[in-house]
């Protein structure tokens, strides 16, 4: 087995190549969501329909929005009631323009009726720095902010799953807070 990373471009450069590879039935690829959902946003060199055949759901990870422990202690609630008053002025982390964390956070500020500030950083590790040294007031991420929660300089102001985490089970989630 050879595995050949291509990150890049929400994962539209893998997705590419891929889509241009003789179909053997031995190539596979392991695509994120952003790599199908980038259609929707621009003008691709593949067509996720027409191109993939999708074998298996192999990876799936809890996302939701992390505060510093001091930040927020109402919780959403807070968040929601600060940036009502102050719109646009609070910074919402995330790993980067129109994937998951991103495009989750612009629908649950349209939902809220809340304007926020998001931030695209290159990855969860910038991210995950820019959050703890208080640069930005949350992150939106998926679970790579757990380990910040569990040594306590974070927690989760909510997670985005249909059901308690697991490793974070008092973590509330969306269907908690309406």
């Amino acid at each position: 087995m050879i595995v050949e990373n291509r990150p890049g471009a929400a994962s539209i450069l893998g997705a590419a190549q891929m889509a241009r590879a003789r179909p053997d039935g031995y190539t596979l690829a392991q695509l994120p969501a952003a790599a199908v959902r980038v259609k929707l946003l621009q003008r691709l060199a593949y067509d996720t329909v027409r191109d993939f055949t999708p074998i298996a759901n192999i990876t799936c990870y809890p996302y939701g929005l992390v505060c510093r422990k001091d930040r927020f202690p109402g919780g959403w609630a807070q968040l929601v009631a600060e940036a009502r008053r102050r719109p646009g002025a609070l910074a919402v982390g995330n790993t980067g323009a129109n994937n998951t964390p991103h495009v989750g956070m612009l629908d649950l500020a349209q939902r809220e009726g809340i304007e926020l500030n998001h931030v695209a950083f290159r990855g969860d590790a910038d991210g995950n720095q820019a959050l703890l040294g208080g640069h930005i007031d949350t992150m939106a991420d998926a679970s790579s902010l757990g380990g910040f929660v569990d040594g306590g300089q974070a927690r989760w102001l909510h997670v985005w799953s249909v059901r308690r985490l697991r490793y974070w089970p008092d973590a509330p989630m969306l269907i908690d807070l309406g």
